[in-house]
């Protein structure tokens, strides 16, 4: 008595959509990153590149420290 080998029809492996589908997701996560790291630096560039105008601060504040024992106000900066 002989037995012959079951044939299946699967031929065991991923079919074509199922081996593209997570390239496809991969491929456009890594797109859509690298296109932000593009525009980050672009931005970063861009604002290094123009100079920031100075800024008038106005007069500075007259800094009073007060002693908390004695209760002595001092000057520091006028």
């Amino acid at each position: 008595m002989t037995s012959e080998p079951i044939i299946d029809e699967y031929d065991g492996g991923p079919t074509t959509w199922e081996q593209l589908v997570p390239v496809c997701i991969l491929t456009a996560i890594l797109l859509i990153l690298l296109i932000a790291c593009l525009k980050e630096c672009h931005f970063k560039y861009n604002r290094r590149k123009t100079p920031e105008p100075p800024r008038d601060l106005g007069p500075l504040p007259k800094i009073t420290v007060t002693n908390g024992r004695t209760g002595e106000e001092r000057v520091i900066q006028e």
